[in-house]
């Protein structure tokens, strides 16, 4: 990268969150950002908006790991209703058998077809 050495001035860099430090030199700029009330916590001035911001991050991958748990349950639970919808209809249909397509009488008289085998 490119190394400019000297004491020039400088902004802080926390200027585009309010911080109206200005013409700073170089050298005084680290001493700046401990005591900038920009930072993202007091008295620890640019170092902890990188753990503010690694914060924020793992903030957003708990919640994004419990909304896929969540979507997993809901999915399994889905599948459990559609398991039991088609078998109360299954057993419906046992009663009733020209009600439903998944019965039919077999040469002995049983149920036939995905009410004997399954969904």
């Amino acid at each position: 990268g490119i190394q400019v050495e000297g004491d020039y001035k400088v902004v802080c860099p926390n200027s585009v969150m309010g911080c109206e430090a200005v013409g700073l030199r170089r050298r005084s700029l680290g001493r700046h950002l401990v005591e900038c009330k920009f930072g993202a916590l007091p008295g620890d001035g640019l170092s902890s908006s990188l753990a503010s911001e690694e914060k924020e991050r793992e903030r957003h991958r708990v919640l994004v790991a419990a909304e896929v748990e969540e979507e997993r349950w809901r999915r399994v639970r889905e599948d459990a209703l559609r398991e039991h919808a088609y078998a109360a209809a299954c057993e419906a249909a046992l009663r009733f058998p020209g009600l439903h397509p998944c019965v039919g009488g077999g040469p002995d008289g049983t149920a036939t077809g995905l009410a004997n085998n399954g969904p």
